[in-house]
Parts: C-alpha cells; sequence; structure tokens
C-alpha cells in the first residue's frame, strides 16, 4: 500500500466538545454498515430550500480529511479555517419522508 489504511485523529469542535476518530481499511468481517447516500428527488433543491448536504458542508468535510493526513506528515496540529452551518437535527423516528417535506 502507498497511503495509510488506518487513519486515527482528535477533532475539537469550536463548542469545544473533542471527538475521538478511527478510520480503517484493515478491518475484517465487520458488523458494521457502510455509508451510502442515494438521492433521486433532488430532495430540497427543487422546492428552493437549502438541503443537508451543502457544498459548503462538503468543503468543509474536505478540508478536515486533508487536515488528518496533514496532521500526521507535518507533526503538528492543523487549524480549520473554513466553517459550515450546522444542519437541523433529524426529528427522532422520522423516516425519509422527512427529507421531502417543505420547511
Amino acid at each position: 500500500m502507498t497511503v495509510p489504511t488506518t487513519v486515527n485523529g482528535v477533532l475539537q469542535f469550536a463548542g469545544g466538545a473533542n471527538l475521538a476518530v478511527t478510520t480503517s481499511f484493515d478491518v475484517w468481517a465487520h458488523q458494521r454498515s457502510h455509508l451510502e447516500i442515494y438521492g433521486t428527488e433532488a430532495i430540497a433543491l427543487r422546492q428552493g430550500r437549502p438541503h443537508r448536504a451543502s457544498g459548503e458542508l462538503a468543503l468543509h468535510v474536505l478540508e478536515v480529511l486533508d487536515a488528518f493526513g496533514r496532521s500526521s506528515t507535518d507533526g503538528r496540529h492543523i487549524a480549520i479555517t473554513s466553517t459550515a452551518e450546522r444542519p437541523a437535527p433529524v426529528p427522532l423516528g422520522a423516516d425519509e419522508a422527512v427529507f421531502l417535506a417543505g420547511d
């Protein structure tokens, strides 16, 4: 392999919370589900409202992921400069219909 297959890190959120993160391709026969996201109806876009997977949020996540690698290579903390508005939580017990409803 030419890239790390396991990555560990710590995220410190602006609100002060800390999160330990481990990602790995080295786990055999795991019991966790894979992440899959599908969209066929343009959930919020067609209704003219903000959607949960915005470009702003995607850029922020990309910067965080890139920072994990840079932090390991450079041996230092990496400050994240981008921000993204936190999407409203999905109500407990809601099914996918919550993504089709208007505001």
